[in-house]
């Protein structure tokens, strides 16, 4: 039964399926001097069950809304360290696919073409919401981070 869950996990968490969530956030996201560091943000999130309680998300949906409610924030710190080097490696194929840009000197990502990125059925909420959920990363990358309570990456 083990081997069964962990080969799903394979199915659900991998490259293939998770780097065009990362397109859908950068794809709205405004280009900002190290804007690359909301991608160690968009997994935690978006692949936790709760966090799908919102609705929707726009201008005026603020960072508190999420980092006030115990239901999102169960688990975040483990979530982000489980989720780094899959992130490292969505963002490497990404930029391998030609569907992201990264612009090593300012530390950001663009999206260069977002045609052909195939989505996954499971993921529907969540490309919905990674494609609002810019909206609410509007304070710099270094007050988003300490309201997380990331210390490190």
């Amino acid at each position: 039964m083990i081997e069964v869950i962990e080969n799903f996990e394979c199915l659900e968490s991998n490259i293939f399926t998770l780097t065009p969530l990362l397109v859908s956030f950068y794809k709205n996201m405004p280009l900002r001097k190290g804007n690359l560091l909301y991608a160690y943000l968009l997994f935690p999130l978006l692949l936790h069950p709760p966090f799908y309680t919102i609705k929707r998300i726009n201008s005026r949906t603020k960072l508190s809304r999420i980092i006030t409610d115990k239901d999102i924030m169960a688990g975040f710190q483990e979530r982000f360290n489980y989720y780094r080097m899959l992130t490292n490696e969505c963002i490497q194929y990404g930029i391998e696919s030609n569907w992201l840009k990264l612009n090593a000197s300012e530390c950001s990502i663009t999206v260069n073409q977002v045609y052909g990125i195939p989505k996954s059925n499971n993921l529907g909420k969540a490309f919905e919401l990674a494609s609002m959920l810019h909206k609410v990363f509007t304070k710099n990358i270094i007050n988003t981070y300490m309201a997380f309570g990331i210390k490190e990456l």
